[in-house]
């Protein structure tokens, strides 16, 4: 039979050859991992808030935050003047760690330095989206507010973290609270059961709702938001940077100079260095993930990139750069038409475009159930993937099935996972453990000081990072080649590549939902609790059905016939056909 001539290629070993790309692809994921879900104890990342503030950015139209301040003399939910200079106006959730956090290390210095002194007012707002234990402990503050104890309850509520709707803040709890600051208890009952309080509520969350504002804590500073649980800095410098912002526009240099100028009004030399650098991180790092990606996959060598050249009477061009230069001439256009802003108003503003195209499609699919958009979406996938895997396959890989023992005399099939040398096994079982802490430290299923949950730990998260550590061993295993091993099989990208995967979904599946940043800067707080927690089952159960078929794939390629090699005295008497 005439040899592939993939087969017919000198291979090196493919734990060998898998170690070149293994190691990087090892510490890019490590710390791609730290970067999601680490939490520094000193300046926490909030979940990104859905906002309108790009309507800042232009600065050209009216503040949509101007006037929102009440400036309510003795009013029991604010602090300081009502005549004070600037107003911060804080929509947060009682059920919130990122607005705990803030009220606990942050807000006490804004009030020390600014409110105590005349210069700044804090106005509450409720905005108690988490679920009905955010509602019960709103109401429970507004009651407390009647008696004029609302800061202290607020205190109360935000003195330690809690689970998010655990029962933590339940109808005895509250009662609790309000005995020990020394509340009458029968009217703290009746004052937050009443329709008055819960209008109240509701007006505080309808006007977020009206900002585009649907995350906490979210803050706006005399007429500049401040999104997220933010250092004390950020408060200083929200005015200086916003103005800096308003003539940035859409271009990246001036916005590198609003950076500057947040660097320089840091009261510590490190805090401006560590954001220049974190900036200068966020403009390279997509380039060098885009070589890797380049150079890993033969992007360059894709027919359909590399185009073609043609003419246009005695120009000669190229159908890539054209394509390109088409691109960015497109783009400056739109940007000349748009005023090289979305947050305009008027007819011709991208922000009514997106709101009126949002519109639409929450009218005509507001009714349709998220599991049932997930399922589509989710069959939608797998038909690509399926249709994909069909149409590359070769003859090759379509051939006859291998042949048994008895059909090659004197030749031993490779030995499946139940003959694995002990090397093998170790290269498993430390496969295995290894998954097992990548995963379940970050997600703080494994409890560590540097990492957290907001939410309860799922009662199918264990048993998914289990079956998952032990594909991932197992499959991992499969690349070391037995001591003796003479059914070497080149290491195949497509199983690599889809055993990462499968690993990857399972960091996210078992992941706090509100706790990953890279699902917090793509849906919001809002979106991961409505669209990526109930999608997590689903990413479980693809996880564990890549890496069982990476698996699989990888011990059918190792059940080989290889033929032996002619021994020396063998064809030296001429018994072997050279």
């Amino acid at each position: 039979m005439k040899p592939s001539r993939r087969s017919a290629r000198q291979t090196p070993p493919p734990i060998r050859r898998a170690a070149g790309w293994l190691g990087p692809v090892v510490v890019i994921a490590i710390v791609a991992v730290l970067a999601i879900f680490a939490r520094p104890a000193d300046k926490p990342s909030a979940p990104a808030a859905e906002t309108a503030a790009a309507g800042t950015a232009g600065g050209q139209e009216e503040n949509p935050f101007a006037g929102l301040a009440r400036r309510t003399p003795n009013d029991p939910v604010a602090r300081g003047k009502a005549d004070a200079p600037v107003v911060i106006i804080e929509y947060a959730d009682f059920q919130c760690p990122f607005c705990g956090r803030h009220a606990r290390g942050t807000e006490p210095r804004l009030i020390r330095e600014y409110v105590d002194k005349g210069l700044v007012r804090i106005e509450w707002r409720d905005l108690p989206y988490l679920g009905a234990e955010s509602r019960d402990a709103a109401a429970a503050a507004r009651a407390a507010a009647v008696q004029g104890k609302f800061w202290e309850f607020h205190n109360a509520l935000y003195a330690t973290e809690r689970r998010v709707n655990s029962g933590a803040l339940n109808d005895a709890a509250l009662r609790d609270i309000a005995r020990r600051i020394g509340l009458d208890l029968a009217r703290f009952d009746a004052d937050r059961a009443s329709a008055v309080t819960r209008d109240v509520i509701d007006r505080d969350q309808q006007e977020a709702t009206s900002m585009g504002i649907t995350g906490t804590p979210a803050f706006i500073v005399g007429n500049t938001p401040v999104i997220g649980a933010q250092p004390y800095e950020a408060f200083k410098q929200a005015i200086a940077l916003g103005a800096v912002y308003g003539l940035a526009g859409f271009c990246s240099g001036p916005i590198l100079g609003g950076i500057l100028t947040v660097a320089a009004t840091s009261e510590q030399p490190a805090t401006g260095g560590a954001l220049l650098a974190v900036y200068a991180l966020g403009m390279t790092a997509p380039l060098l993930l885009l070589a890797l990606v380049w150079d890993r996959w033969r992007i360059g060598e894709r027919r359909w990139l590399r185009g073609r050249p043609f003419s246009v009477g005695r120009l000669h061009l190229h159908t890539t750069s054209t394509v390109s230069g088409l691109l960015f001439v497109a783009l400056g256009v739109l940007f000349l038409v748009f005023d090289g802003t979305a947050g305009l108003s008027g007819g011709f503003g991208l922000t009514d475009i997106e709101g009126a195209a949002q519109e639409w499609v929450t009218g005509t699919l507001g009714d349709v159930p998220d599991e049932l958009v997930l399922l589509v979406a989710g069959l939608a996938a797998v038909t690509v993937l399926v249709l994909r895997r069909r149409r590359a396959a070769t003859p090759e890989t379509a051939a006859a099935p291998l042949p048994s023992a008895t059909d090659v005399a004197g030749v031993t099939l490779t030995p499946g996972p139940a003959a694995w040398p002990a090397r093998r096994w170790m290269a498993a079982v430390a496969g295995a453990v290894g998954t097992t802490v990548v995963i379940a430290v970050p997600t703080d299923l494994i409890d560590t000081p540097y990492f957290s949950r907001d939410m309860a730990v799922t009662w199918w998260a264990w048993p998914v990072l289990v079956v998952t550590a032990a594909l991932s061993g197992l499959l991992l295993a499969t690349y070391v080649a037995p001591v003796a091993g003479t059914g070497d099989k080149a290491v195949g990208r497509g199983e690599s590549r889809t055993g990462v995967t499968g690993a990857t979904l399972s960091l996210f599946a078992v992941g706090c939902p509100v706790c990953n940043k890279i699902v917090l800067i793509a849906l919001g707080y809002s979106g991961a609790m409505s669209w990526f927690a109930p999608a997590q089952p689903v990413l479980a159960a693809a996880s564990i059905a890549l890496l069982a078929w990476a698996l699989r794939r990888r011990l059918a390629g190792e059940r080989v016939c290889p033929a032996p090699a002619a021994s020396e005295p063998l064809a030296a008497k001429g018994t072997v056909d050279r």
